[in-house]
């Protein structure tokens, strides 16, 4: 029995060690992630910030509203830009729903964009993850995408960024991007999942030897 409960404190030692070393937040951590509120922030804080076009409109894949990123009239990026605070070392997962109804013109892209960028909003390195769509892309229907960073020395906000880049001429076919049901969560650490794993093997060693 005191083997099994000196085994017992060493596991709740380390979960504690583990707890403090890392917030891991659950949960979405994004504020309005279905754009449902239809109301841009201008700041990005809290909220979207729209810019070039981009606006809240439908199709949505779900609920009544999605981000709209229409192909810019001149060179330029449509764009839905939202920060949330970040901790460095911690495993960020970026996924969203996108739709477009006809392939993207010439060399046009879409992306939704995870990066990193410290306390003056400007960008550091070494972190971010980006998914991309082009002309060969899907369209006339919703496809899920994801993609995961880890925050760098020097991040204090995570960026999320979805955008139409038109790089190079007008575009006269009302082609546009939708982006919906758009998620950003902390990656828990493997760490969590050996601990129980481990408490799991001890429990099955103590009941062996009591039997």
């Amino acid at each position: 029995m005191k083997a099994f409960l000196r085994f017992l404190g060493i596991i709740l030692v380390c979960s504690c060690l583990q707890t403090s070393a890392v917030a891991v937040l659950t949960g979405n951590l994004l504020s309005d992630p279905g754009f449902e509120s239809g109301t841009p922030v201008p700041s990005g804080m809290g909220g979207w910030e729209v810019l070039n076009g981009a606006t809240f409109l439908n199709p949505a894949h779900s609920g009544t509203w999605s981000l709209r990123a229409p192909c810019p009239a001149t060179p330029g990026t449509a764009t839905a830009l939202q920060y949330v605070p970040a901790t460095v070392g911690t495993d960020y997962q970026l996924s969203a729903w996108y739709y477009t109804p006809l392939p993207l013109p010439n060399n046009d892209i879409a992306y939704v964009y995870l990066l990193f960028v410290d306390a003056s909003l400007n960008g550091v390195p070494n972190g971010s993850g980006i998914v991309t769509f082009n002309n060969g892309s899907p369209t006339g229907a919703w496809t899920h995408v994801s993609v995961d960073a880890v925050a760098p020395a020097g991040a204090v906000y995570a960026l999320t960024v979805l955008s139409f880049y038109n790089f190079s001429s007008p575009s006269s076919d009302g082609s546009f991007v939708a982006f919906d049901d758009v998620s950003l969560v902390q990656v828990p650490e493997p760490a969590c999942a050996g601990f129980a794993i481990l408490a799991a093997a001890g429990m099955g060693t103590f009941k062996r030897r009591r039997s």
